[in-house]
């Protein structure tokens, strides 16, 4: 399940792909508007990483502005909340660098 979501992620993050994508955003999202499946499209592409490779500094700053909202005082950390050794794992036997 991982290597099949990580692959997906792969497609949709190459840039040869993004018509399929669109197609894709308005078929099974209901859009209409070829238009705004494009914004859609641009806006996932400029937030996805290569490879699928997560950003502990970028998760950090996500666990610091949860523990803050639920006004928990002690620091927790990123590496606490989120176990991603498997994933690294599938990353790297399905071929994807750092």
């Amino acid at each position: 399940m991982i290597r099949a979501t990580l692959k997906g992620l792969a497609f949709v993050n190459d840039k040869q792909n993004k018509p399929a994508v669109i197609d894709m955003i308005m078929k099974e999202w209901k859009i209409s508007d070829r238009d705004l499946a494009n914004e859609m499209y641009r806006y996932m592409a400029s937030v996805m990483s290569p490879g699928a490779a997560l950003n502990m500094e970028g998760l950090q700053l996500l666990v610091d502005q949860q523990r803050e909202n639920a006004k928990v005082s002690a620091q927790v950390k990123a590496s606490q909340v989120i176990d991603y050794t498997f994933v690294e794992k599938a990353r790297k036997d399905i071929g994807f660098s750092n």
